[in-house]
């Protein structure tokens, strides 16, 4: 253990196990099965033994695990970046802290926060699970037990994705789904509020516009990026908020109820493929003549 640099401070101390193999000679001759004898000692952190533990001899093979201790953990950061009072680092009270209470920590959130377009980023844990299974044999040392540390470090390499969350809800509703527990490493930002909305795809110029209040119609923003462009494919329009989440357009029958505009939104109107003409006019006439088989149907059965 001296040779290895010494204990961590989170090592257990009063738990270090070391595995033997019994009858090696035999084992090698494939004459009766390997058996192997766990052993636990204890250590104080200047490496001093017991005298039984003292006593023991290491012999070819054996292993020694120092495990860490349960109870043992460092601050645990959560970052909050944007227009808050205080931004920076914060340090989990407890593992179920919710996001409130790390804004409250972080003195409140400042004028011209745009609260729509807040987002979390948190490790992609699926990444991280693909990426230890891919390497796993290159976190093994020369005897083929895995190097648990290199683990550790393969996680603090994970990139970081985005979460869409609603920081309005988890304010005003405190404790609420919305106001959710945040996790080690996490990192909460609130832009300021993006005063444009963005104009994309099959239209005729486009470009960003000033949001108007009075205005929250697609059509409107349409209208100033000079209208549709060739084969705009208006059923599938859809909105892209702030904070990331989408709303698609709701067609019934041949009326198409476009998403609400916001501040900091784009708006984009998909190309329709050739032939997709055809397909929309016949998903359009059974839309139509589901409600009126139901109606008749009803009818039906009444009179009887």
């Amino acid at each position: 253990m001296y040779l290895s640099g010494g204990l961590k401070q989170s090592a257990e101390y009063g738990r270090i196990e070391i595995s033997s193999v019994i009858d090696v000679d035999s084992a090698k001759r494939d004459q009766t099965p390997t058996r192997t004898v766990i052993r636990t000692i204890k250590v104080l952190p200047t490496l001093e033994l017991d005298s039984a533990s003292a006593a023991y001899t290491l012999k070819p093979y054996d292993q020694v695990y120092v495990r860490k201790n349960p109870t043992f953990e460092l601050q645990q950061l959560v970052q909050i970046n944007g227009l808050v009072k205080y931004p920076g680092p914060y340090p989990r009270l407890d593992k179920h802290e919710r996001l409130s209470s790390y804004i409250a920590r972080a003195g409140g959130i400042r004028e011209l926060a745009d609260l729509s377009g807040a987002i979390l980023y948190r490790k992609k844990t699926q990444y991280y699970r693909d990426n230890v299974t891919k390497k796993v044999t290159n976190l093994t040392d020369s005897i083929g037990s895995i190097v648990l540390d290199s683990v550790k470090t393969n996680l603090a390499d994970v990139a970081q994705e985005p979460v869409s969350i609603d920081l309005y809800r988890a304010l005003k509703y405190k404790n609420s789904k919305y106001d959710i527990v945040l996790q080690e490493s996490d990192i909460i930002f609130i832009p300021e509020i993006n005063p444009f909305v963005t104009v994309q795809g099959t239209v005729q110029s486009p470009l960003k516009l000033t949001f108007d209040k009075e205005h929250t119609k697609v059509g409107y923003y349409v209208d100033k990026a000079g209208g549709y462009g060739i084969r705009p494919w208006k059923r599938r329009i859809y909105v892209t908020y702030a904070n990331g989440k989408s709303k698609r357009t709701t067609s019934i029958l041949f009326f198409h109820f476009y998403p609400k505009v916001e501040e900091g939104a784009t708006i984009t109107v998909p190309f329709r493929p050739e032939g997709k003409e055809v397909t929309d006019a016949i998903a359009q006439v059974i839309t139509a003549a589901v409600p009126i088989a139901v109606g008749a149907l009803i009818v039906k059965i009444i009179n009887k």
